[in-house]
């Protein structure tokens, strides 16, 4: 919540403590491992919205640079409770984009 000053990554609306939900960016559908950097907060709409599809593009870009700046954050947060390995999310969100060009972009 704090990283994303407690805003829905996909609506940068504001979420409540009580209201936010952790979202898998790679869909727990396409990748089912929990990687503490493929964690966003995100609404119960949005989340709702979204389901097991991957976001658009567009968000790709924003998450990879949230990793990008604050990768080092994520890890220390969740460390001992999550694995946290960046370069292999990053791995399997281009291999997760790749198999969307090869069904016709449903992003």
């Amino acid at each position: 919540m704090e990283l994303q000053r407690d805003k829905c990554f996909y609506c940068g609306e504001p979420v409540s403590r009580d209201g936010g939900q952790v979202d898998h960016f790679i869909p727990w559908a396409k990748y089912p491992i929990d990687l503490g950097h493929n964690f966003v907060l995100a609404d119960s709409r949005s989340n709702g919205k979204k389901r097991d599809r991957m976001p658009h593009v567009d968000h790709l870009a924003r998450w990879s640079q949230r990793n990008g700046n604050y990768g080092d954050q994520i890890k220390s947060a969740l460390q001992g409770q999550i694995l946290c390995d960046l370069a292999c999310t990053n791995r399997i969100a281009i291999w997760a984009y790749a198999q969307t060009e090869t069904a016709g972009g449903l992003t």
